[in-house]
């Protein structure tokens, strides 16, 4: 087994370096926190080699029941090398996977759900105001005069606007049939 080359790190522990890399997105088992973060380190050489699968004993800092801030850092990794090296993993021979534990300190990094950044106000937005060619005078969307509505069909000229009549004689809205509005104006 080998690592991708894609989104893997490289670090250098003496003279050979080394590709690490911790799987994206968690397992269901790593979601729920009932399996350790695994790390996985080969040599970058083109020669047989083996892979390092190191535990490092905590659970994934993005699992779902109780996420964390602990980072792996590359001064982590190479702690990691020289203490697997010294129990016996040969990186440049080919072999099966060299499983080895390797104990992360839980650190918090600052919080978990960091205090809300005041929100800055954005300048209030400045209405613009038509002004009358003629005229020069600003002129509102509203400031047609009361109680002419204009035809807002397309076909028709604005010969076609007509004049409502005022509030107080203003029709029903229900449409109600003559005969029955005699009888309801004379009750």
């Amino acid at each position: 087994m080998t690592l991708p080359k894609k989104g893997t790190r490289r670090v250098r522990f003496g003279e050979t370096h080394y590709d690490w890399r911790i799987r994206k997105t968690p397992t269901y088992v790593q979601g729920v926190a009932h399996s350790p973060m695994l790390l996985a380190v080969q040599a970058s050489e083109e020669v047989p080699r083996s892979v390092l699968v190191v535990d490092l004993v905590i659970s994934r800092p993005d699992n779902w029941m109780a996420p964390h801030q602990t980072g792996v850092t590359p001064g982590i990794v190479r702690d990691i090398i020289r203490r697997a090296l010294a129990a016996g993993w040969s990186p440049l021979g080919a072999g099966p996977q060299f499983h080895f534990r390797y104990a992360v300190e839980k650190e918090t990094i600052g919080t978990i759900f960091p205090e809300p950044k005041p929100k800055k106000t954005a300048p209030q937005r400045v209405r613009k105001t038509r002004v009358m060619r003629k005229l020069n005078k600003p002129v509102s969307r509203d400031s047609r005069r009361p109680g002419i509505t204009l035809n807002r069909n397309p076909h028709h000229s604005r010969a076609a606007d007509r004049r409502t009549p005022p509030e107080s004689e203003s029709r029903p809205l229900l449409r109600v049939p003559r005969r029955r509005a005699a009888r309801l104006k004379s009750a």
